[in-house]
């Protein structure tokens, strides 16, 4: 067996080494090589390896009625990435290992090789040849596609009830909070928030942009005519600071969060009072049904499997954003990214979005952790954890994509792959864009007919992990051909 990577500049990919024995093994770890290429090396700086831990994933209550449409499947899963030194291999056990390699910007084209060596107390276990292709390609971090992932942390000022991060680690250090914004803007989803009553401080803004930011939220709208005034008056402060620092560009109001249609009247009163207020601001709002183009709504965000390609049309012919998001809904059989779905999901997801244009995505939560949460441990030095997976009533991983771990936070398979499927949606852009340059759309869309391979609506998909690979280097081929 062989890892067989190719991957763009700046962009993250993946390997799994599967572990399974019939006796025990302990102290296991991995050692891998630098790349060499005919024009440089890949630094082991750019590899790393992480332990796939297990959570138990437990049947629905039958008291819980009408959720149980939801159709969990109990059970132990791999979910979250362990930064571990070593672990033990249990007999009949397996075990994943996650290798992740980093293309870094100016990295030469061409083919580069090395090896991952598996080895244990006792001696080495397996080695494992790697091959990784880089395309004359560059995928760059903040790109072109959106992303809105609500991640919740304590702030003076903040709201109390999101003070969760000091519940489970004691102290939510400076050290914590830049360890948790830079993993998930490694990610694309940097640490935005859509439910902070309160303004945060504008270093937190400044971070959040240091970390691959390209927007933030600045509060959550008044639900009501009457809060108008008391919301205009809590955001005159930090709209004067980011005056000030030229940061105003990239703030956002949010909110009616899945409101019905009658609440259109309040939705114009309430961001036409934050337009009259401050022209330039951008308001943005989760509508389940197709709003008028007159609204003073700038980014429409809709559930994925409601999409309408003649409103979405309509919309952004307005020149207004289109986006879409999902939740603990769709379920089956809609894709979404639970802990006991095919990982592939989240990154079809995302190809699904690129053949409809969609320019951004939201999502409410990646640390819902609720109740007596903790630091995640390991069972022993196997690949149990003691986490309680269903972080929303009977919904396992639903609002969470990272798990909280004694350093800092560890980042999961599902999180892997949605940001995967998010560096596709890059690639797949650019080959639109040179596409219709070059004149090639003049039958069709390129990106829509390489995605129908494998994906047409959010329940018509063939999750073939062998045909997207194929797929993906098709598109990386045509894009390289079309930049010449």
């Amino acid at each position: 067996k062989v890892i067989d990577w190719a991957a763009a500049r700046q962009e993250y990919e993946h390997a799994q080494i599967c572990l399974r024995s019939d006796v025990p093994a302990a102290g296991l770890r991995v050692v891998l090589d630098d790349l060499k290429g005919p024009e440089g090396v890949i630094g082991r700086v750019n590899l790393s390896w992480r332990q796939v831990g297990y959570v138990d994933c437990k049947p629905i209550p039958e008291d819980y009625g009408e959720w149980l449409w939801y159709a969990a499947e109990p059970g132990w899963w791999p979910d979250p990435l362990l930064e571990v030194e070593d672990f033990d291999l249990e007999a009949g056990v397996t075990q994943p290992i996650w290798i992740t390699v980093h293309v870094p910007t100016g990295t030469a084209p061409g083919t580069y090789e090395g090896m991952a060596r598996v080895v244990a107390d006792a001696g080495q276990v397996a080695e494992v040849p790697i091959k990784l292709e880089v395309w004359p390609l560059d995928l760059p971090n903040p790109g072109k596609f959106d992303t809105v992932f609500s991640f919740h942390y304590p702030f003076e000022g903040g709201p109390d009830w999101q003070d969760v991060m000091t519940k489970i680690y004691g102290e939510f250090t400076p050290e914590l909070k830049r360890a948790y914004f830079e993993l998930l803007g490694r990610h694309r989803i940097p640490a935005d928030n859509l439910y902070f009553s309160s303004p945060r401080p504008i270093e937190d803004y400044e971070l959040l942009l240091q970390c691959g930011g390209k927007r933030f939220n600045l509060t959550y709208a008044a639900d009501t005519v009457d809060g108008i005034p008391a919301m205009l008056e809590r955001l005159a402060p930090i709209v004067e600071e980011l005056k000030q620092k030229d940061l105003l560009k990239y703030a956002y109001v949010y909110g009616f969060d899945e409101k019905p249609r009658e609440s259109e009247p309040v939705i114009r009163e309430v961001f036409g009072a934050v337009k009259d207020r401050w022209p330039d601001m951008r308001t943005m709002a989760v509508i389940n049904w197709e709003p008028p183009v007159d609204m003073p709504l700038d980014t429409w965000v809709l559930l994925y499997d409601h999409h309408n390609a003649e409103a979405a049309a309509r919309w952004r012919q307005a020149g207004k954003e289109y986006w879409w998001y999902h939740c603990c809904c769709p379920v089956d059989p809609h894709m979404n990214t639970f802990v006991e779905k095919a990982r592939i999901n989240g990154r079809l997801m995302m190809w699904l979005a690129a053949a409809n244009e969609v320019t951004g995505w939201l999502y409410y939560a990646v640390d819902g952790w609720a109740g007596d949460r903790k630091i995640v441990e390991r069972e022993g030095k196997g690949p149990r954890t003691d986490f309680d997976p269903a972080t929303w009533r009977h919904s396992n991983g639903d609002g969470n994509f990272i798990y909280p771990g004694a350093n800092g936070p560890l980042s999961c398979t599902r999180l892997e792959n949605l940001t995967d499927g998010i560096e596709d949606w890059e690639m797949f852009a650019q080959l639109r864009e040179r596409s219709r340059k070059a004149g090639d759309g003049a039958t069709g869309d390129i990106v829509s007919d390489l995605t129908a391979r494998l994906v047409r609506n959010s329940t018509d998909r063939t999750p073939d992990p062998e045909l997207l690979e194929k797929t993906r280097r098709e598109a990386a081929s045509r894009l390289i051909e079309l930049s010449k």
